[in-house]
């Protein structure tokens, strides 16, 4: 069952939101090239997300070890939940995915690591920063965008809601907000549509930045070409 039919939502031109199964994760994942391409508030989306990796980007370089108080921070940071609430990704069944918890955290500060290593000083794109190493792919950054940008997706929901006079309830969402300087993770409170099937949130994303996610697994995906569009792109700015 999709959200809309659950609601009784009927789409017309204004809603440029994808409509989510409820049972089952979709193989899409948000795309921060979209992210850029689509302006306005996404494209400040996207700038926060940037802004987010270069800060981690900051500890990481100031850590003297592993153990060091800027390295503990950097991975705080770089811990990426799998977004349930959103129902995108790889899972096979249900809508809770592994995400991308300490052990991603440590290879993406890794990554960051080796690109101070090699000699990058300023890194302006997210092709730089070094997070896109095996077994970063897709579903990992769309984790890592979703949590980033939560706050705007919750308040694209509120507003979708509003106008299809959608029922909300308060739900508590885990990631909900940043305090990088405090390099800490907030949970809060929000009011967003309850899930008939499984009674958690529901958080819509829009349509037009979601990209297939391809048929290779999570870890298979580091040799496909949209890590090599990335890497290769000169236009994903700070």
């Amino acid at each position: 069952m999709r959200f809309s039919e659950a609601f009784g939502t009927e789409l017309s031109d204004a809603d440029d939101w994808f409509d989510p199964h409820l049972t089952v994760d979709t193989k899409l994942f948000i795309d921060p090239l979209l992210l850029l391409e689509a302006g306005g508030e996404w494209a400040q989306a996207h700038n926060e997300l940037i802004a987010h990796f270069v800060h981690c980007y900051g500890l990481v370089a100031k850590a003297t070890s592993s153990s060091s108080v800027s390295a503990q921070a950097a991975r705080r940071l770089l811990t990426f939940p799998e977004p349930f609430e959103l129902g995108l990704g790889y899972t096979a069944s249900g809508t809770r995915g592994s995400g991308a918890g300490d052990g991603f955290a440590t290879r993406m500060a890794d990554g960051i690591a080796v690109a101070i290593a090699a000699g990058l000083g300023q890194p302006e794109h997210i092709e730089e920063i070094g997070i896109l190493n095996e077994g970063i792919g897709a579903d990992r950054i769309s984790d890592a965008t979703a949590n980033v940008i939560k706050g705007r997706l919750i308040a694209y929901t509120q507003m979708i809601a509003s106008r299809h006079n959608i029922p909300l309830e308060k739900h508590k969402v885990r990631h909900a907000r940043v305090n990088l300087d405090g390099a800490s993770w907030h949970d809060e409170d929000a009011d967003l549509p309850t899930n008939p099937e499984t009674g958690h949130p529901v958080i819509l994303v829009p349509e037009f930045i979601l990209n297939g996610l391809p048929t290779l697994n999570a870890d298979e995906w580091f040799d496909s070409h949209f890590n090599d569009d990335i890497r290769g792109s000169s236009h994903l700015r700070v």
